[in-house]
């Protein structure tokens, strides 16, 4: 039946939002073990910043994660998996637009020691010279040992 069809697919888009909220919330250091209290209120209509913009085009989308999910810099496989729990879908390959909005500077990326495959992005006020200001900076874990240069790419 078509109704049930529908009302499935609902329910599955509805658990794929759910699990883009809690990645959100336990990047946020709050995780599934906090408890959380739920109170009932009217939904509206308004559409606010903080919702993401699911009508919105590809780039604006990607903006809104920098500006609004990601609190420092991250390789774009990151981005991805964060557009593709928002957009609940996972054929949408962001890359060539990411690459579009460093081109036009709202963008910025830091290669490591020369490297593509250390190279993080993030937003151009992140930066401070030749690499990420402190609070923005990659976790320390996932960048090279031994730093020897960076280089920051941004409206190339």
């Amino acid at each position: 039946m078509v109704l049930i069809d529908e009302l499935l697919k609902e329910r599955k888009s509805l658990q794929n939002r759910i699990e883009a909220i809690d990645l959100l919330l336990d990047s946020y250091g709050y995780g599934k073990d906090k408890q959380v209290s739920i109170v009932y209120e009217e939904p509206t209509v308004i559409e606010d910043e903080n919702s993401f913009p699911l009508r919105a085009n590809r780039s604006k989308q990607i903006m809104w994660i920098f500006n609004n999910t990601l609190k420092n810099a991250v390789k774009l496989d990151e981005v991805q998996k964060t557009f593709d729990k928002l957009n609940n879908t996972n054929d949408i390959d962001i890359k060539n637009i990411a690459r579009k909005l460093k081109k036009s500077s709202e963008l910025a990326i830091v290669k490591y020691n020369g490297s593509n495959r250390e190279s993080y992005w993030g937003l151009p006020t992140w930066i401070d010279e030749n690499d990420f200001k402190q609070e923005y900076r990659p976790n320390e874990n996932l960048l090279p040992m031994n730093i020897e240069k960076t280089e920051v790419v941004i409206g190339e």
